[in-house]
């Protein structure tokens, strides 16, 4: 990509992430018969999308997580007594809107900081102060 003639005023304004996408986004409006509309709405969804995965990923970083996995990648087949529905809806952090406390307990060893951090991960795209203290009832 050459030096735009925008990137100045567009970095000046905190834009500078439009410059990624605005050559291709002007062909495409072009080639396409786009009017202006289109083609600022598509470079504002850009931005709005680059701006989200930064977010995302210094909330990721943030929360300095041992291993980075996902929800998709938990295998509930390996024990059927999981329950998988349940686990699901706990991802979708829908208790930090409703403004209600999750509490995961049970024996050492059992996957419930992994759990936790899989409801974490998945929570840092809209609860980044989920936090975790090991404990025990001995």
């Amino acid at each position: 990509m050459h030096t735009h003639h925008l990137a100045t005023k567009l970095k000046a304004l905190k834009l500078g992430g439009m410059l990624d996408s605005l050559e291709t986004r002007l062909e495409q409006a072009q080639h396409d018969n786009h009017g202006y509309l289109v083609f600022l709405e598509w470079l504002l969804e850009d931005e709005i999308q680059r701006r989200n995965q930064k977010a995302l990923a210094m909330r990721v970083k943030k929360a300095r997580f041992d291993e980075v996995r996902s929800l998709a990648e938990f295998d509930f087949r390996y024990n059927p007594k999981i329950p998988a529905e349940m686990i699901r809806d706990l991802a979708t952090c829908g208790f930090v809107e409703r403004a209600e406390s999750v509490v995961i307990c049970g024996p050492v060893g059992v996957g419930n900081y992994a759990e936790f951090l899989v409801m974490k991960r998945s929570g840092a795209q809209g609860a980044n102060n989920l936090g975790a203290a090991p404990t025990s009832l001995t």
